[in-house]
């Protein structure tokens, strides 16, 4: 939601954080719904190693849609990663651990990961209650999504882009 405004993107631009000798840099892989996994590897490498020479643009790292970040690089096993708005979400990827855990009424030894997933808050602005048709005063409201369909019904929201 963008004010008034309900905005689909119809690509997807995954940011992916680099450790650079200046500090945390974040590049953008552009379009990665269009690439395959052997694609995406390559550009990983490739904006990597520009992040790591200092030679990544101000547009490289702009505009992504999702980031993706590896804190168990530097030993981290658990933590709560910060989204950059107005991004939709961060993972946070942290170190692989062996584990004991239960398998089968035994304890066994297995490696384990504890991803942080970070999304999006939530649109608080709703309709004060006096601003609800008569039937729902005092009443609970309807959940979140159930307005959003109201309301692009109703043609309150002009949609840009493609769903």
């Amino acid at each position: 939601m963008d004010g008034d405004e309900l905005v689909y993107h119809d690509y997807c631009d995954i940011s992916i954080a680099v450790s650079a000798p200046k500090g945390l840099v974040v590049p953008i892989i552009r379009n990665a719904e269009s690439l395959s996994m052997a694609d995406i590897e390559k550009k990983v490498v490739e904006l990597a190693t520009k992040a790591r020479d200092n030679k990544l643009s101000m547009e490289e790292m702009q505009g992504g849609t999702f980031t993706i970040t590896n804190g168990g690089v530097f030993g981290s096993l658990m933590s709560t990663p910060i989204i950059n708005i107005p991004q939709s979400a961060i993972l946070g990827m942290h170190k692989i651990e062996d584990r004991a855990v239960v398998v089968g009424g035994q304890v066994v030894v297995r490696p384990m990961m504890y991803p942080g997933c970070q999304l999006r808050p939530p649109d608080h602005r709703r309709p004060r209650i006096r601003q609800l048709p008569r039937p729902y005063q005092g009443a609970a409201r309807k959940p979140r999504s159930t307005a959003v369909r109201k309301r692009s019904r109703k043609g309150a929201f002009r949609v840009v882009g493609a769903p």
